[in-house]
């Protein structure tokens, strides 16, 4: 009798140690990360360019296998030399596939007209969706200001 109770007292001390070793490493790591841990997402870029009053983006990146993404670009304005964004319009709302099987790259190039007094950059999201229309990864990144 005496046997079996102090084996489960030990299965329990066991299967503590063994949660506390898988648990305690997936909050060892700081808040201070610098790139965000993406799960099907390979890279996402935005460059932009200034010719005469034409601004020019290029928002860009690859993600693994899956159904489609979807890519907004929002043309943000803020009074000149200042650093308060705020919206301007959408540029780009458009799902792409990519040109590949595995590893899937794009490229979307939009154009909009700057106005004196003002500061503008674009901000990038991509989302990734599964067959099932389900989001299964998302990044955003801000283009140079212009």
């Amino acid at each position: 009798m005496r046997e079996s109770k102090m084996k489960k007292i030990i299965s329990v001390f066991l299967m503590l140690a063994i949660m506390f070793t898988c648990v305690v490493p997936a909050f060892a790591e700081g808040e201070d990360e610098t790139m965000p841990a993406y799960v099907v997402i390979n890279s996402i870029s935005c460059g932009g360019s200034l010719s005469g009053s034409t601004m020019t983006y290029t928002a860009s990146g690859t993600f693994l296998e899956s159904s489609y993404a979807n890519v907004r670009m929002i043309l943000q304005k803020a009074p000149a030399g200042t650093t308060n964004f705020s919206y301007d319009s959408t540029i780009a709302n458009q799902n792409v596939t990519g040109d590949l099987d595995g590893l899937k790259s794009f490229r979307v190039t939009k154009t909009a007209t700057k106005k004196s007094g003002y500061d503008y950059r674009v901000e990038f999201t991509l989302r990734v969706y599964n067959t099932h229309d389900v989001l299964i990864d998302s990044g955003t990144t801000y283009s140079p200001i212009l």
